[in-house]
């Protein structure tokens, strides 16, 4: 795979990250696992098409499982673009919620209940986000 993005003229940043030629960046993971975060297994029926290469099909997580991704990880830079995420795109936070649940089921993520927490309570304060407080108190009473 990674000699067919060299060819198509994509140059190699890090392990797993790669640049286009239009200054996206991405990352390339192998199957369903992102550090530690095992996606739902519909995760790629949800995916969204971006661009073909021949016979090359290149596509994007859907949102959730982005924000799922890059939650479930948790630093600074995760939670600027979640914060860009959210303030560019329609976002349904009780489905987002679910999801991430659902996925954590699965997944040796720590602390994934505090991290949703972090980002639906304070961090949705820090940005001027309404908060839920049923969702909260939700999440706070999970198991």
């Amino acid at each position: 795979m990674c000699s067919i993005f060299e060819k198509i003229g994509f140059e190699r940043i890090g392990t797993i990250r790669w640049q286009t030629q239009e200054g996206l960046f991405f990352d390339l993971f192998e199957g369903s696992n992102i550090l530690g975060t095992a996606l739902l297994q519909d995760f790629t029926s949800k995916a969204r098409f971006i661009r073909s290469f021949g016979n090359i099909e290149l596509y994007t997580m859907s949102l959730d499982d982005i924000i799922i991704s890059k939650l479930a990880r948790g630093d600074m830079r995760d939670f600027d673009d979640i914060k860009r995420i959210f303030e560019t795109q329609k976002i349904d936070l009780k489905g987002l919620v679910t999801r991430y649940k659902d996925t954590m089921e699965t997944s040796v993520v720590a602390l994934y209940k505090q991290k949703l927490l972090d980002l639906i309570e304070i961090e949705f304060k820090n940005w001027g986000f309404k908060l839920d407080r049923k969702l909260i108190d939700e999440v706070r009473r999970w198991e």
